[in-house]
């Protein structure tokens, strides 16, 4: 009985995702443009001089960010010098400084292969995670990092996918229980699972946000969304292989 009444809510979840999510990026398209805003705000105040004192004059730390980012992406010369540039600026913007635009190109060429994305992919992505961490400072920079790099991983989208993801993952919050730290921690429970039985990313956050309602949030509503899936397919013979779940559900 358990796992029937966890099914229907999975099936109920599913079944509602496009009156969710049907209008995200229409209602969430100036996500972006507001949230570089968001250094203007007194939490990024107390930053601001530091920050464009190293741009102005980047120092040890920002120099050795650079040569870091050279030993894990493997980019050198004219190639390196326009990232550090890009950092420069979107530092600046952000109000996060030169080093910590940085850290955000870092925490991604350890997660996603740059050859894949190139360098348009790995700006794109670093500009989405400043923005998505601004937004949901509780995620913070690696938490950000981690949850865009590891979506796009699991359900193998492209770097511009990255702008999607974060407005499901803002939307989802907005929409549901669950914030966006913990839908992140979801997602990295279940994500693989999810797109290996067919979920697209929205599909998967209004489940997951279905299960909020019921006081699951973050890993327990990740692991959940899992066995589900698991025991849909052990218990009642469902082949995702074969027939993936969104087919069988008729969405």
């Amino acid at each position: 009985m358990a796992t029937q009444i966890s099914i229907d809510v999975i099936f109920n979840a599913i079944n509602k995702t496009g009156n969710v999510f049907g209008s995200v990026n229409k209602g969430l398209n100036g996500l972006t443009s507001n949230l570089w805003k968001v250094n203007q705000t007194a939490d990024l105040l107390g930053r601001t001089s530091d920050a464009l004192n190293q741009i102005g004059a980047p120092g040890k730390e920002y120099d050795f960010g650079l040569a870091e980012l050279s030993a894990i992406t493997g980019i050198a010369g004219s190639d390196l010098n326009d990232l550090g540039k890009m950092a420069r600026k979107v530092g600046k913007e952000s109000g996060l400084g030169a080093t910590g635009a940085l850290e955000a190109y870092k925490l991604l060429a350890s997660q996603i292969e740059v050859d894949s994305i190139g360098m348009k992919g790995l700006n794109e992505l670093q500009a989405k995670t400043i923005t998505l961490a601004q937004a949901s400072p509780q995620l913070g920079l690696a938490g950000a990092a981690n949850a865009l790099a590891g979506t796009i991983n699991q359900f193998g989208l492209q770097a511009s996918d990255a702008g999607r993801i974060m407005n499901v993952l803002a939307a989802g919050s907005k929409y549901g229980a669950a914030e966006i730290p913990d839908l992140a921690q979801s997602f990295k429970v279940v994500g693989a699972s999810a797109a290996a039985a067919g979920l697209n990313v929205e599909q998967t956050a209004g489940a997951i946000e279905i299960l909020s309602k019921n006081n699951l949030k973050g890993s327990e509503a990740g692991t959940a969304l899992r066995n589900v899936l698991l025991k849909m397919q052990r218990k009642l013979g469902f082949a995702f292989r074969v027939t993936k779940l969104p087919t069988a559900l008729g969405t």
